[in-house]
């Protein structure tokens, strides 16, 4: 799905887009193993309406926790956390002061 995939920096806006063509492809391709289903069926799940399921996808991305984190929110902070530890440019971050120990 990478080809169809996109991710940049459009003005002030971080924007991505996926073609709904991509996901429906890229979900009757990856759904089977997550399900356990015999990878040598020949095409066990299909899309039947790729616009249909791209807004069940969008519905599900948007779907919020009891504490209002989003699939969606969970990516950036994994995406913000695999930064840093990579060493991003652009970002300064403060260590927390080391307690003191009554030892």
């Amino acid at each position: 799905m990478t080809g169809d995939t996109m991710c940049q920096i459009e003005g002030e806006e971080l924007v991505i887009r996926v073609r709904i063509d991509a996901l429906a492809a890229a979900a009757e391709i990856i759904l089977p193993e997550l399900l356990g289903i015999d990878p040598l069926r020949e095409r066990p799940v299909k899309v039947t309406d790729p616009l249909v399921w791209a807004n069940e996808v969008v519905n599900t991305l948007l779907e919020e926790s009891e504490i209002g984190q989003t699939r969606i929110t969970n990516m950036f902070d994994e995406a913000f956390e695999h930064a840093l530890e990579y060493g991003a440019e652009g970002i300064e971050v403060e260590e927390a002061p080391e307690e003191d120990s009554d030892d």
